[in-house]
C-alpha cells in the first residue's frame, strides 16, 4: 500500500483530507520507509512438497553431520565507503576431504560445466529444493550480521 492509497482510505473512513506528503511524513515518523516490493517466484505445490520432504530428511541431523557442510556464500559489508575488494585467505585443505557442498542452487551453479567439474573432483553436493534460498541458514546469518553492523553507534572502524 502506498501513501496515495492510505490518503484515500483515511478520507473515505474519516472524512479527513491530508496530503500524501503528510502521510509519508507520519509513516517516516514511526520508523517506516517505502521499499519496492520483493519480486519472488510463487512456490507451487510441488515446491512446497519438496521443501517439506527436505526438511523432514534433515530435521534430526546432528552437529557432526552438519559440520561436514560448509556454507559457501558471500555478502558485502562496508565500514568505509571505499569499495575496496577484501579477500579472506585460508590454507589449502582446511575444509577437509569429506565435505558436502551446499551452494545456492541457482542456474549458474547447476550448469553442465559446473556439474562436470564437481563430478571430476569427486565433490558431493547437497541437494536443495528449488526456489528455497530461505532454507539456507547462512542467509539468516548474513542478515543478522548486516543489521548489527549497520546499527552500531558509533559505526565500527573495522570488522
Amino acid at each position: 500500500m502506498n501513501a496515495t492509497l492510505l490518503q484515500q482510505h483515511l478520507r473515505s473512513a474519516t472524512g479527513t483530507t491530508v496530503s500524501t506528503q503528510t502521510v509519508r511524513t507520519q509513516l517516516h515518523g514511526v520508523g517506516l520507509c517505502a521499499r519496492r516490493p520483493m519480486v519472488c517466484v510463487r512456490l507451487t505445490s510441488r515446491h512446497r512438497c519438496d521443501r517439506r520432504e527436505w526438511a523432514t530428511e534433515h530435521v534430526n541431523w546432528r552437529r557432526n553431520e552438519w559440520s561436514n557442510v560448509p556454507f559457501f556464500d558471500e555478502s558485502r559489508f562496508s565500514v568505509h565507503p571505499d569499495n575496496k575488494c577484501i579477500f579472506v585467505w585460508r590454507d589449502r585443505g582446511t575444509i577437509g576431504d569429506d565435505f558436502i557442498l551446499m551452494d545456492h542452487n541457482c542456474r549458474p551453479h547447476r550448469a553442465n560445466l559446473v556439474e562436470y567439474f564437481l563430478f571430476e573432483e569427486g565433490i558431493v553436493r547437497m541437494e536443495w529444493p528449488a526456489y528455497s534460498p530461505d532454507m539456507n541458514p547462512i542467509e539468516n546469518v548474513w542478515d543478522a550480521l548486516g543489521r548489527r553492523v549497520a546499527g552500531r553507534q558509533p559505526p565500527p572502524q573495522t570488522l
